[in-house]
């Protein structure tokens, strides 16, 4: 099982630094591209739910 948890904070930290650079950039899971995009990034067979994602955001920003 992946550790969506760990995937999330690479992605994160990955996204976050690409900011600068691109502008339309985002790192908020309530826009449906960007939930599509940690999916790619982590390789899930479906799209992670906002409500999953919103999770993982959560504890994220507990951490960091």
């Amino acid at each position: 099982m992946k550790n969506l948890k760990e995937l999330y904070k690479e992605w994160r930290e990955l996204t976050e630094g690409l900011m600068e650079d691109f502008p339309n950039t985002s790192v908020d899971c309530g826009e449906s591209r960007v939930r599509e995009d940690f999916s790619a990034y982590a390789e899930l067979k479906e799209i992670i739910s906002f409500e999953e994602m919103w999770e993982l955001e959560k504890e994220y920003k507990k951490e960091n």
